[in-house]
């Protein structure tokens, strides 16, 4: 069976015009075939929807012509996985699942719908829409990630809010030992999900297989000092060191690049120039690993003492002078200035 389609010539302004038209004659030809006696169980063929663009009547036609709504790949990636996954509107979920799409089907990995929906910034309409639908929210997937341990990246509150309503546990852990709240503070620039998930009784204190406890997470990467704040504010304990026997700043000093994280948390009561098992200080651990010079700085100018030497009779100059980054700034000259004694 053969189609002749024609494409009017694009013209200057005509961009959108010229998307319509193409997903209009993609949709015609999918109707067409559909026709002529093709049905849809390839998932080829929803993969070829602009799933963003989708209408509910563009859903409810191919239904109707005898699409598969439950078609499953070799990874086991069905149309409302590719749906949730796509950021698709709320309407568009719903009538899947009107039209007997499976809410809790599993790709391979133990991925569900619900878990897509929430990691790739869908709405809360979409999130809500699943869990009405009779999505299980504390499920887990192959390495224990629950749909809450998934959300906890994403910074829209609300959608963490229709979980934490729904009832999913803001305790469970992943293989890993990793809770929501120690997933939130590795990188959630959002303070008001940490706040959610604390008022909700997470532990504020709990630690996965490595150790590390949210507070820990949050000094090693978040960019947002805001998140330092929050979790000292429910609790968190401040004194906690790492296998090492490093301090919290000590553990920001040497992987964090944000020099307010830093400030936060000696706002909080670290101490800036403690002291770990080795001797080594905050400013030596920032000399010889952090890739910001301004974290130097920012640890000289609330205190640190420069001219300090570790259990090897090291200075934090001497380990700058290892740091190319540092070496070639003008946070190398300031650590040889004699006013941080």
């Amino acid at each position: 069976m053969a189609f002749l389609c024609y494409l009017p010539k694009k013209t200057a302004g005509d961009t959108n015009q010229t998307k319509r038209t193409i997903l209009g004659v993609c949709s015609f030809l999918l109707v067409c075939l559909l026709i002529a006696g093709i049905k849809l169980y390839s998932l080829s063929d929803w993969t070829a929807l602009d799933w963003k663009a989708v209408s509910v009547e563009q859903i409810k036609r191919f239904v109707r012509m005898g699409a598969d709504v439950n078609y499953r790949n070799k990874e086991g990636i069905t149309p409302l996985m590719l749906a949730a996954s796509n950021r698709a509107d709320s309407a568009v979920i719903e009538e899947l699942i009107k039209a007997g799409a499976e809410v809790n089907v599993r790709r391979k990995d133990g991925v569900t719908p619900l878990m897509l929906a929430v990691s790739n910034g869908s709405s809360p309409a979409v999130v809500k829409a699943l869990i009405k639908a009779g999505a299980k929210v504390n499920t887990r997937d192959e390495k224990g990630f629950t749909p809450l341990i998934w959300a906890a990246k994403n910074t829209n509150s609300a959608v963490m809010a229709a979980l934490i309503e729904a009832k999913a546990n803001v305790n469970a852990r992943n293989k890993d030992g990793v809770t929501p709240l120690i997933a939130a503070a590795q990188s959630n620039t959002n303070p008001d999900i940490i706040k959610m998930l604390a008022n909700a009784k997470a532990d504020v204190n709990a630690s996965d297989e490595s150790g590390e406890t949210p507070l820990m997470a949050a000094a090693k990467s978040n960019e947002n000092s805001a998140v330092i704040t929050a979790l000292a504010e429910a609790g968190a304990d401040i004194k906690v060191h790492d296998e090492d026997g490093k301090t919290l700043l000590m553990i920001a000093a040497k992987y964090n690049p944000v020099p307010e994280i830093i400030e936060a948390l000696v706002k909080v009561g670290l101490g800036v120039n403690d002291r770990n098992m080795d001797g080594l200080t905050s400013l030596m651990i920032a000399a010889q690993n952090n890739t910001n010079p301004a974290v130097v700085e920012a640890i000289l100018k609330l205190g640190g003492k420069a001219r300090l030497r570790d259990g090897f009779g090291k200075t934090a100059l001497d380990y700058a002078a290892e740091n190319l980054k540092m070496k070639e700034s003008s946070a190398y000259w300031k650590l040889n200035d004699l006013k941080y004694e």
